[in-house]
């Protein structure tokens, strides 16, 4: 007689799922890449990394809208303007979401304010999403600039 054994559930259908469980230790994964379909323009394909064992697994969803994508991990960089020029910041942040990044960016500036000493009145803290653009400018000194 043969029996039938139950797989784990491992699929996702929520197009907007930013985690998965992992199919080999049953961590939740999170969401590492979103890249389009090579074929299927409406679709896309998620990539969830699991931070346990290193296990990848890359599931074929219907790609989402712009305001559906906010909900994905994004890399963020953020910037200060100073009257005479611009401090970059190459490397980038990765977080969840344009909130997130948002209270990141008013963490950097009190950083700044409290340990480095700098009040140039017209600094701007500059948030910019990867393949997105911008997301907030923000004052160092409100009301001051």
């Amino acid at each position: 007689m043969i029996e039938a054994t139950a797989a784990p559930a491992t699929a996702i259908s929520d197009a907007t799922a930013t985690t998965a469980p992992c199919p080999k230790c049953a961590t939740t994964m999170v969401l590492a890449a979103i890249t389009p379909h090579p074929m299927a323009t409406r679709m896309e394909r998620r990539t969830f990394l699991c931070g346990k064992c290193n296990q990848t697994k890359t599931y074929v969803l219907p790609a989402l809208d712009g305001a559906e994508i906010m909900l994905a991990p994004a890399r963020y960089f953020f910037i200060v303007q100073l009257s005479d020029m611009e401090v970059d910041d190459p490397r980038g942040t990765i977080l969840p979401n344009d909130a997130d990044a948002v209270a990141h960016a008013e963490r950097l500036i009190r950083t700044i304010k409290e340990d480095e000493g700098i009040a140039e009145p017209s600094m701007l803290k500059i948030v910019r999403r990867e393949a997105y653009g911008t997301v907030a400018t923000m004052p160092f000194f409100p009301g001051r600039a």
